[in-house]
């Protein structure tokens, strides 16, 4: 144990692997990983990204806060014809358009697509009057955490950009090397990389990382 995790580390500082499975596109370790021991002797390089919680806003001063917080009206007309077009109108007007404008499958505009609309039977007419009102704003994903799972062949290395671009948004984003992939510790033996094998690696990953909502983005073979 103590001999593969020696070989992870190493593997790391010098920037090259001993294991037989390497990513085609050698990238520099840098800060970030992390190694996890899934089992005794099973060690696998792990990079995650914890974002720094935003600073605090400071708090202003509102002389009449409003009571109710603003809201989105929705109110719609949606027909569905025998002939299996579909024509949606909208009943209330938004800002920067008409009220009574439509959208449809085949719905001519003006007063000869109106015409036509008159002398079509509808089979359905459903209307829809909602209003969600708008409590809060994204931009907190503290209970969120994305994992990257690459293929066979690959190595955590392949989501750079991904896992770049995800953090840069404020996400906490974790990414595993496969056993025998990468930095992650090469087992000799042939049933250490069963589907069973590597999927009881990913359920010690999700333990470890695992919040209350959890997105799984997976790379296939090749």
């Amino acid at each position: 144990m103590l001999t593969s995790i020696t070989d992870s580390f190493l593997c790391c500082l010098l920037g090259k692997s001993p294991n037989s499975v390497l990513p085609l596109d050698s990238v520099e370790s840098r800060d970030g990983f992390t190694f996890l021991e899934v089992k005794p002797g099973r060690v696998l390089r792990v990079r995650h990204h914890v974002p720094a919680p935003p600073p605090s806003p400071e708090p202003q001063k509102t002389p009449n806060p409003p009571q109710n917080p603003p809201g989105v009206r929705c109110k719609r007309r949606i027909t569905l014809y025998r002939d299996g077009q579909l024509l949606i109108e909208n009943l209330a007007a938004a800002p920067g358009t008409e009220s009574g404008t439509s959208a449809g499958n085949g719905a001519e505009p003006g007063s000869d697509g109106a015409a036509k609309r008159k002398k079509r039977k509808a089979k359905k007419v459903v209307t829809v009057d909602c209003e969600k009102r708008i409590t809060s704003c994204q931009g907190a994903h503290g209970d969120v955490v994305l994992f990257f799972i690459h293929g066979v062949g690959g190595s955590l290395d392949i989501w750079k950009e991904q896992l770049d671009f995800f953090s840069a948004l404020g996400y906490e984003v974790v990414a595993p090397d496969l056993a025998g992939h990468g930095c992650s510790s090469a087992p000799p033996v042939a049933a250490a990389y069963t589907f069973y094998a590597l999927a009881e690696d990913m359920r010690a990953v999700f333990k470890r990382y695992a919040k209350k909502r959890n997105i799984l983005v997976g790379h296939s073979y090749g």
